[in-house]
C-alpha cells in the first residue's frame, strides 16, 4: 500500500499541511502514523480530500460532512 506524507499530499493537493491534520482530527480522513510519527495519508485518504474539497466549494460546511461519516456518500450525490 502507498502511503504519502502530509509534506506529498500538500505538494499534490495544494492543501495545507494543518488542514490535512484538521481533517484527520475530525476523523474525515483515516489518516495514521507511520514509525516517525509522521501522519500518512493512503489513496482512499486522498480520494476523501477531494471529495471534501468539491462539497467545500459546492457549499457544504464541514460539519454537514462530518454528521455524513462514515462514507461521504453526500458529497457523490
Amino acid at each position: 500500500m502507498t502511503l504519502f506524507t502530509t509534506g506529498k499530499v500538500y505538494k499534490m493537493t495544494g492543501l495545507t499541511e494543518r488542514s490535512i491534520r484538521y481533517y484527520a482530527n475530525l476523523d474525515l480522513l483515516k489518516a495514521k502514523r507511520n514509525d516517525k510519527g509522521q501522519l500518512v495519508l493512503s489513496k482512499s485518504d486522498l480520494e476523501s480530500i477531494v471529495q471534501i474539497l468539491a462539497a467545500k466549494m459546492t457549499g457544504y460546511k464541514l460539519k454537514d460532512l462530518i454528521e455524513q461519516q462514515p462514507s461521504l456518500s453526500l458529497i457523490k450525490k
